[in-house]
């Protein structure tokens, strides 16, 4: 049972174990590890598909016995469970509704708009 890491879109990657079962990126306690490689999601993986994972924060990494890099400290995970839908004409996809993004709520502040007509 090896250690991955698997660019996804967005300079984002997928990391843990290989499940040698199948040989496919599934398993109970994979990351997926956002750009600014301190925020992640630690969850259920089925062929790369977020089942169901909660946020958490990388806070050590290491190498393993081959020299490549592996998360090897993680806070406790915390907060909504996260999962992916396939996105449709009502919804992005990201998980429950109302709450951003992990990474995202770092770097975008949502506010509520009650009059549109006083900024137009």
């Amino acid at each position: 049972m090896g250690d991955f890491w698997v660019g996804m879109k967005g300079d984002s990657y997928l990391h843990g174990k290989v499940n040698v079962k199948n040989s496919t990126l599934t398993g109970e306690s994979l990351l997926y590890v956002y750009p600014d490689f301190e925020t992640a999601i630690v969850g259920h993986f089925v062929n790369r598909i977020l089942i169901n994972g909660t946020e958490t924060e990388i806070l050590k990494v290491g190498c393993n016995h081959h020299g490549q890099m592996v998360v090897t400290k993680l806070a406790h995970p915390q907060g909504p469970q996260f999962w992916y839908e396939s996105p449709n004409n009502t919804s992005q996809g990201s998980g429950p509704e109302g709450v951003p993004d992990p990474y995202e709520r770092k770097w975008l502040k949502m506010v509520r708009i009650v009059n549109l007509n006083h900024f137009f």
